[in-house]
Protein backbone atom coordinates (compact mmCIF):
# COMPACT_ATOMS: atom_id res chain seq x y z
CA UNK A 1 0.00 0.00 0.00
CA UNK A 2 2.90 2.30 0.84
CA UNK A 3 4.43 1.27 -2.89
CA UNK A 4 1.24 2.56 -4.20
CA UNK A 5 1.28 5.97 -2.25
CA UNK A 6 4.15 6.22 -2.63
CA UNK A 7 3.87 6.61 -6.38
CA UNK A 8 0.65 8.02 -7.26
CA UNK A 9 0.94 11.39 -8.56
CA UNK A 10 -2.61 12.11 -7.12
CA UNK A 11 -0.39 12.31 -3.40
CA UNK A 12 1.21 15.31 -2.02
CA UNK A 13 3.60 14.94 1.16
CA UNK A 14 3.92 17.22 3.68
CA UNK A 15 5.30 18.21 7.02
CA UNK A 16 3.92 21.10 9.23
CA UNK A 17 6.07 23.94 10.64
CA UNK A 18 3.39 25.56 12.74
CA UNK A 19 6.09 25.62 15.74
CA UNK A 20 3.48 28.43 17.26
CA UNK A 21 1.28 25.58 18.50
CA UNK A 22 -2.54 25.50 17.56
CA UNK A 23 -5.01 28.29 18.21
CA UNK A 24 -6.22 26.62 21.77
CA UNK A 25 -1.84 26.93 22.44
CA UNK A 26 -1.35 23.17 22.68
CA UNK A 27 1.77 22.47 20.36
CA UNK A 28 0.95 20.54 17.54
CA UNK A 29 2.25 17.09 17.89
CA UNK A 30 2.76 16.89 13.98
CA UNK A 31 5.07 19.01 13.76
CA UNK A 32 6.85 18.47 17.05
CA UNK A 33 7.32 14.32 15.30
CA UNK A 34 8.66 16.30 11.96
CA UNK A 35 5.20 13.52 10.71
CA UNK A 36 5.07 13.31 6.76
CA UNK A 37 1.52 13.83 5.95
CA UNK A 38 0.02 12.57 2.68
CA UNK A 39 -2.78 14.97 1.41
CA UNK A 40 -4.50 13.69 -2.01
CA UNK A 41 -3.69 16.71 -4.46
CA UNK A 42 -7.67 17.71 -4.78
CA UNK A 43 -7.84 18.79 -1.09
CA UNK A 44 -6.04 21.52 1.35
CA UNK A 45 -2.73 21.19 1.54
CA UNK A 46 -2.50 21.65 5.41
CA UNK A 47 -2.11 19.87 8.74
CA UNK A 48 -4.65 17.43 9.46
CA UNK A 49 -4.12 18.74 13.27
CA UNK A 50 -3.68 22.11 13.24
CA UNK A 51 -4.84 23.59 9.79
CA UNK A 52 -1.77 25.61 9.35
CA UNK A 53 -0.09 25.31 5.27
CA UNK A 54 1.99 22.33 4.69
CA UNK A 55 6.11 22.68 3.50
CA UNK A 56 6.12 20.17 0.68
CA UNK A 57 8.70 17.27 1.06
CA UNK A 58 9.24 14.29 -1.14
CA UNK A 59 7.50 11.38 -0.64
CA UNK A 60 8.85 8.82 2.01
CA UNK A 61 11.16 5.98 1.47
CA UNK A 62 9.87 2.59 -0.08
CA UNK A 63 10.59 -0.22 2.54
CA UNK A 64 10.30 -3.82 0.84
CA UNK A 65 7.11 -5.85 1.65
CA UNK A 66 6.93 -7.80 4.63
CA UNK A 67 6.26 -11.23 2.34
CA UNK A 68 9.85 -9.95 0.57
CA UNK A 69 11.47 -10.93 4.00
CA UNK A 70 9.58 -14.25 4.37
CA UNK A 71 10.77 -15.04 0.76
CA UNK A 72 14.50 -14.24 1.47
CA UNK A 73 14.14 -16.90 4.84
CA UNK A 74 12.95 -19.30 2.60
CA UNK A 75 16.17 -19.01 0.11
CA UNK A 76 18.66 -18.83 2.87
CA UNK A 77 17.04 -21.96 3.94
CA UNK A 78 16.62 -24.12 1.05
CA UNK A 79 19.45 -22.27 -1.62
CA UNK A 80 22.43 -21.12 1.02
CA UNK A 81 23.88 -17.85 2.18
CA UNK A 82 25.50 -17.28 -1.85
CA UNK A 83 21.76 -17.34 -3.08
CA UNK A 84 20.62 -15.29 -0.40
CA UNK A 85 23.28 -12.94 -0.47
CA UNK A 86 23.10 -12.80 -4.68
CA UNK A 87 19.11 -12.08 -4.05
CA UNK A 88 19.92 -9.12 -1.61
CA UNK A 89 22.00 -7.50 -3.99
CA UNK A 90 19.65 -7.93 -6.64
CA UNK A 91 17.34 -6.28 -4.70
CA UNK A 92 19.09 -3.15 -3.40
CA UNK A 93 19.64 -2.71 -7.39
CA UNK A 94 16.17 -2.27 -8.20
CA UNK A 95 15.15 -0.24 -5.41
CA UNK A 96 17.90 2.51 -4.81
CA UNK A 97 17.20 4.25 -1.66
CA UNK A 98 16.61 8.06 -1.99
CA UNK A 99 19.31 10.65 -0.66
CA UNK A 100 17.89 11.49 2.51
CA UNK A 101 16.88 15.57 3.03
CA UNK A 102 19.18 17.87 4.92
CA UNK A 103 17.00 19.60 8.01
CA UNK A 104 17.81 23.33 8.21
CA UNK A 105 17.14 25.07 11.33
CA UNK A 106 15.73 28.42 10.97
CA UNK A 107 16.64 31.17 13.18
CA UNK A 108 14.71 34.79 12.95
CA UNK A 109 15.38 38.18 14.93
CA UNK A 110 13.20 41.35 13.88
CA UNK A 111 15.11 44.55 15.31
CA UNK A 112 11.90 46.19 17.24
CA UNK A 113 9.38 44.27 19.10
CA UNK A 114 7.14 47.16 19.10
CA UNK A 115 6.56 50.24 17.24
CA UNK A 116 4.03 53.31 16.99
CA UNK A 117 2.52 55.30 14.36
CA UNK A 118 0.38 57.94 13.64
CA UNK A 119 -2.30 57.38 10.89
CA UNK A 120 -1.17 57.41 7.63
CA UNK A 121 2.35 56.99 8.21
CA UNK A 122 4.62 53.81 7.39
CA UNK A 123 7.73 51.82 9.00
CA UNK A 124 9.76 48.92 7.29
CA UNK A 125 9.95 45.81 10.07
CA UNK A 126 13.75 44.67 9.55
CA UNK A 127 14.14 40.71 10.17
CA UNK A 128 17.31 39.11 10.27
CA UNK A 129 16.88 35.24 9.14
CA UNK A 130 19.83 32.37 9.50
CA UNK A 131 20.06 28.54 9.10
CA UNK A 132 22.02 25.92 10.37
CA UNK A 133 23.62 24.47 8.82
CA UNK A 134 24.15 27.17 6.17
CA UNK A 135 25.06 27.00 2.44
CA UNK A 136 23.46 27.19 -0.79
CA UNK A 137 21.22 24.87 0.04
CA UNK A 138 19.33 26.72 2.92
CA UNK A 139 16.40 28.03 1.08
CA UNK A 140 14.60 30.27 3.87
CA UNK A 141 11.10 32.03 2.98
CA UNK A 142 9.73 35.35 5.31
CA UNK A 143 6.04 36.33 5.18
CA UNK A 144 4.30 39.34 6.95
CA UNK A 145 0.55 38.85 8.05
CA UNK A 146 -1.36 41.63 10.27
CA UNK A 147 -3.97 40.51 13.15
CA UNK A 148 -5.96 43.32 11.72
CA UNK A 149 -5.79 44.94 8.69
CA UNK A 150 -8.14 47.79 9.83
CA UNK A 151 -5.87 49.24 12.10
CA UNK A 152 -2.57 48.56 9.87
CA UNK A 153 -1.75 46.85 6.80
CA UNK A 154 1.85 44.92 5.87
CA UNK A 155 3.16 43.95 2.36
CA UNK A 156 5.51 41.06 1.66
CA UNK A 157 8.48 43.36 2.18
CA UNK A 158 7.54 44.08 5.80
CA UNK A 159 6.39 47.43 5.01
CA UNK A 160 3.49 48.83 7.97
CA UNK A 161 1.04 51.08 6.79
CA UNK A 162 -1.14 52.59 9.77
CA UNK A 163 -4.60 52.69 8.58
CA UNK A 164 -6.66 53.62 12.19
CA UNK A 165 -6.06 54.53 15.63
CA UNK A 166 -5.88 51.11 17.29
CA UNK A 167 -3.42 48.27 18.34
CA UNK A 168 -3.01 45.37 16.26
CA UNK A 169 -0.11 42.64 16.23
CA UNK A 170 2.31 41.76 13.11
CA UNK A 171 3.43 37.75 12.97
CA UNK A 172 6.74 37.28 10.91
CA UNK A 173 7.16 34.05 10.03
CA UNK A 174 10.66 32.33 8.26
CA UNK A 175 10.45 28.77 6.92
CA UNK A 176 12.25 26.40 4.98
CA UNK A 177 11.06 23.67 2.18
CA UNK A 178 13.99 21.82 3.76
CA UNK A 179 12.21 21.99 7.15
CA UNK A 180 12.57 24.49 9.82
CA UNK A 181 10.52 27.51 10.93
CA UNK A 182 10.50 29.87 13.48
CA UNK A 183 8.49 33.23 14.30
CA UNK A 184 8.21 36.83 15.86
CA UNK A 185 5.66 39.04 16.75
CA UNK A 186 5.88 43.03 16.41
CA UNK A 187 3.28 44.90 18.34
CA UNK A 188 1.88 47.98 16.36
CA UNK A 189 0.38 51.00 18.00
CA UNK A 190 -1.52 53.50 15.84
CA UNK A 191 -2.47 57.04 17.34
CA UNK A 192 -4.66 59.29 15.44
CA UNK A 193 -3.65 62.67 14.33
CA UNK A 194 -5.46 65.21 15.75
CA UNK A 195 -6.26 68.60 14.09
CA UNK A 196 -4.36 71.95 14.50
CA UNK A 197 -6.27 74.14 16.11
CA UNK A 198 -6.42 77.61 14.39
CA UNK A 199 -5.35 80.73 16.40
CA UNK A 200 -7.86 83.20 17.12
CA UNK A 201 -7.84 85.99 14.21
CA UNK A 202 -6.50 89.50 15.74
CA UNK A 203 -9.13 91.55 17.14
CA UNK A 204 -10.53 94.43 14.93
CA UNK A 205 -9.19 97.90 16.20
CA UNK A 206 -12.17 100.09 17.06
CA UNK A 207 -11.90 103.32 14.77
CA UNK A 208 -11.91 106.66 17.31
CA UNK A 209 -15.26 107.96 17.78
CA UNK A 210 -16.56 110.62 20.11
CA UNK A 211 -18.69 110.81 22.64
CA UNK A 212 -19.59 107.03 23.14
CA UNK A 213 -22.07 105.46 25.14
CA UNK A 214 -22.70 102.56 26.35
CA UNK A 215 -23.12 100.67 23.60
CA UNK A 216 -20.58 101.28 21.44
CA UNK A 217 -21.94 103.82 19.19
CA UNK A 218 -21.31 107.16 18.68
CA UNK A 219 -24.00 110.06 19.64
CA UNK A 220 -24.39 112.85 16.82
CA UNK A 221 -26.99 114.95 18.90
CA UNK A 222 -29.96 113.86 17.02
CA UNK A 223 -28.76 110.62 16.29
CA UNK A 224 -26.42 107.98 16.96
CA UNK A 225 -24.34 106.24 14.49
CA UNK A 226 -22.95 102.75 13.89
CA UNK A 227 -21.09 102.59 11.46
CA UNK A 228 -17.23 103.82 9.95
CA UNK A 229 -16.00 106.76 10.30
CA UNK A 230 -12.96 109.27 8.83
CA UNK A 231 -11.30 111.71 10.16
CA UNK A 232 -13.39 111.25 13.43
CA UNK A 233 -16.58 111.95 11.78
CA UNK A 234 -19.06 109.35 10.45
CA UNK A 235 -18.09 108.01 6.77
CA UNK A 236 -19.63 105.29 4.77
CA UNK A 237 -22.57 102.94 4.80
CA UNK A 238 -23.97 102.74 8.39
CA UNK A 239 -27.13 102.86 10.86
CA UNK A 240 -28.43 106.40 12.00
CA UNK A 241 -30.57 105.34 14.60
CA UNK A 242 -32.83 108.36 15.66
CA UNK A 243 -33.38 110.09 18.86
CA UNK A 244 -35.34 113.19 18.41
CA UNK A 245 -37.08 114.85 15.78
CA UNK A 246 -35.43 116.11 12.77
CA UNK A 247 -35.97 117.84 9.88
CA UNK A 248 -33.63 116.50 6.87
CA UNK A 249 -33.44 119.58 4.16
CA UNK A 250 -32.69 117.84 1.02
CA UNK A 251 -30.35 120.00 -1.15
CA UNK A 252 -32.24 119.31 -4.84
CA UNK A 253 -34.29 121.35 -7.09
CA UNK A 254 -37.44 120.70 -5.47
CA UNK A 255 -35.92 122.03 -2.01
CA UNK A 256 -37.73 119.01 -0.27
CA UNK A 257 -37.50 118.24 3.35
CA UNK A 258 -38.06 115.27 5.66
CA UNK A 259 -38.75 114.83 8.86
CA UNK A 260 -37.49 111.65 11.03
CA UNK A 261 -38.73 110.56 14.48
CA UNK A 262 -37.62 109.00 17.86
CA UNK A 263 -37.42 105.13 16.81
CA UNK A 264 -36.75 105.28 13.07
CA UNK A 265 -33.48 104.53 11.63
CA UNK A 266 -31.93 105.42 8.44
CA UNK A 267 -29.73 102.68 6.39
CA UNK A 268 -27.46 106.13 5.41
CA UNK A 269 -24.41 106.54 3.08
CA UNK A 270 -22.24 109.60 4.70
CA UNK A 271 -19.72 111.43 3.69
CA UNK A 272 -17.28 113.01 6.50
CA UNK A 273 -20.35 113.48 8.82
CA UNK A 274 -22.60 114.93 5.71
CA UNK A 275 -25.65 112.63 4.76
CA UNK A 276 -25.87 111.68 0.99
CA UNK A 277 -28.96 109.16 0.94
CA UNK A 278 -30.29 106.77 2.35
CA UNK A 279 -33.63 104.50 3.03
CA UNK A 280 -36.08 105.54 5.72
CA UNK A 281 -37.55 102.76 7.99
CA UNK A 282 -40.38 104.11 9.49
CA UNK A 283 -42.12 102.71 13.25
CA UNK A 284 -44.93 100.59 11.02
CA UNK A 285 -42.36 99.08 9.28
CA UNK A 286 -42.47 101.35 5.92
CA UNK A 287 -39.81 102.88 4.21
CA UNK A 288 -39.03 106.11 2.57
CA UNK A 289 -35.62 106.15 -0.05
CA UNK A 290 -33.96 109.41 -1.03
CA UNK A 291 -30.98 111.34 -2.24
CA UNK A 292 -29.43 114.40 -1.31
CA UNK A 293 -27.11 116.16 -3.33
CA UNK A 294 -24.87 117.96 -1.39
Amino acid sequence: MERNQGRNSNIVYGICTNTGGKKDGTPCSKCQNKEKQAIRASKDFVCEECGEPLTKVDPPKVKPPKWLYAILALVIVGGGLGAYFGFFRNAEKSEPKPEPLPYYIVSLSVEKESITLDVGNSETLKATVSTTPGGPYADVHVSFTSDNADVAQVDTAGVVRAIAKGETTITVVAWSPEGGADTAKVRVTVNEILPKSTPEPDPIPTPKQSKKNHNGTSDQGWYTWDGGYKDGKPHGKGKMRITRTYTIELKDITGSKITVYPGETINAMLDNGRLRGGDIIHKDGSSTTFVNNL
